[in-house]
Parts: C-alpha cells; structure tokens; sequence
C-alpha cells in the first residue's frame, strides 16, 4: 500500500514559494495522531544546497518551512490570502542524510497557547526527518498566521517594504 494514498498535493503557492523548482515537498496526509501529517519527499542531487550527495541543513530548514506552510492552509483552515510569518526556527542534525533517497517527515502542529499578542493564529510545529528507519533531522517552527491586510502594512513599517517572511 502506498504510503502517500489519500495526500493532499501542495502547489508552490500552498508552499509560498515562487518557482516549481523550489519546491522541496508535493504531497501530505493526515495521520491518526491528532494534528500530525506524514509528507515524502527526496532532495534532489542537483538542489542548490547539497555538497557530496549529503543533504544539508537549508533543505530541512525550506523543506520544514513549506510544510508548516501546506499544512496550515490545508488541513488547518488558514485561507490562502493570509500570509504565514515564521518568527523561530531551529533544525537539529542526527544523521547524515542522502540525496534522491526518501525522506519521511512528520509533522505535528499545535496551537501556541502562550500567544502573549493574541494573534489569530499563532502556531508551534516539530517535524521529525527520518530516512531508511535513521532519524536524521528533527526541526522546531514557531509561527504566526494574519491576513496579508494585517501583515503588510506591519512589516512595511517596521522594514519599508513587506516582508518575504509574510509570504
């Protein structure tokens, strides 16, 4: 039985990343446990950041990112026009890991019930990496989600301009 049946695919935007070539992660699926997900994917040998056929920490720390992001809009109601901030991250390196080999992540997602700001959203995420029964990498997100009428005009004056963090 394919381990992927039933996934949701994510499309650049889901991922808000602007090229089909950025995208790390295509697909993810709920798991029995409450607000967790199971994505698959592989680095590609030829991804920007890989050196030796290793893959690096970037490819977790953009692969944890879209996944937090496909994630929220897909299975935890975020529209598609609010922009998701990540505001903490932190990836932890166990193992080494292969490019074109699968890698399992899985995902659980939480509601931050300490949101001293009260955002609508406010959101705190692990996901651990494994590949071939090794658990190679293990990633901590913390993030807020607001309406791009909200999180606009806030990062344009704090930094001039929105923000790609806002995306």
């Amino acid at each position: 039985m394919n381990a992927m049946a039933d996934a949701k695919n994510i499309s650049t935007g889901l991922a808000h990343v602007d090229h089909e070539s950025d995208l790390l992660v295509h697909a993810v699926k709920r798991v029995l446990r409450p607000n967790s997900y199971l994505s698959t994917f592989s680095v590609p040998p030829n991804h920007p950041s890989v050196t030796e056929d290793k893959v690096p920490g970037s490819a977790f720390q953009e692969a944890g990112q879209q996944l937090v992001r496909a994630v929220s809009h897909l299975f935890q109601g975020v529209p598609t026009d609010h922009g998701i901030a990540i505001h903490e991250s932190h990836v932890a390196f166990r193992a080494h890991a292969k490019t074109g080999v699968p890698v399992e992540a899985m995902v659980h997602l939480e509601i931050d019930r300490d949101n001293p700001r009260h955002f609508p959203r406010q959101w705190v995420s692990t996901i651990d990496f494994w590949q071939e029964g090794v658990r190679v990498a293990e990633a901590h997100f913390q993030f807020v989600t607001l309406p791009r009428s909200v999180g606009n005009p806030m990062m344009s004056r704090h930094h001039g301009h929105p923000s790609a963090a806002v995306a």
